[in-house]
């Protein structure tokens, strides 16, 4: 569903960009795919697997990064990709998730699965960005993800069960 496959394969297309890969391997059979499209890639040390991440780890880990890369095939929500911009990190998915408009939000990209050069050309545009504007995404980014959990109609939901529930 993730699409890695498909992310190891876009990345090997653009010179100098690098994949760290996270999340447990609950599949063998397709790891063993992945791995075979690394080796094909002829650029073996461009990726690096480094197993999950706890939790209450996921914002400070991402934020550490340029940008996130999930091709995914479908997501309900995409809680990773909320997570990945409340860390100021840009993303670049698929249109196959509910998080779409994102260039012109200014906080990443949705792309058509079926349109490779455009993925692979975002990634070189995210690559080629100078320091101020990478920290203008990042900014954008932080303040999308908040501005979301602020006017989410989940939270306000969630606020009225604990008012609720909470004894007065």
């Amino acid at each position: 569903m993730k699409n890695l496959h498909l992310a190891i394969d876009m990345v090997a297309r653009v010179p100098g960009a690098t994949l760290d890969i996270y999340g447990p391997v609950s599949q063998a059979d397709y790891w063993g795919e992945c791995n075979a499209h690394i080796a094909a890639s002829g650029r073996v040390d461009t990726f690096r697997y480094c197993g999950g991440v706890p939790p209450a780890d996921v914002i400070r880990t991402l934020s550490g990064y340029d940008a996130m890369l999930l091709p995914s095939q479908s997501e309900n929500f995409g809680y990773v990709i909320l997570e990945s911009l409340a860390a100021g990190c840009p993303v670049v998915t698929s249109d196959k998730t509910p998080w779409h408009g994102l260039e012109q939000k200014g906080i990443g990209f949705d792309i058509a699965l079926d349109r490779l050069l455009e993925f692979q050309t975002a990634l070189e545009h995210l690559r080629d960005m100078n320091e101020v504007e990478h920290e203008g995404i990042r900014a954008n980014a932080r303040t999308y993800a908040w501005e979301y959990w602020r006017n989410s109609p989940a939270r306000s939901a969630m606020i009225a069960l604990y008012d609720a529930l909470l004894p007065r």
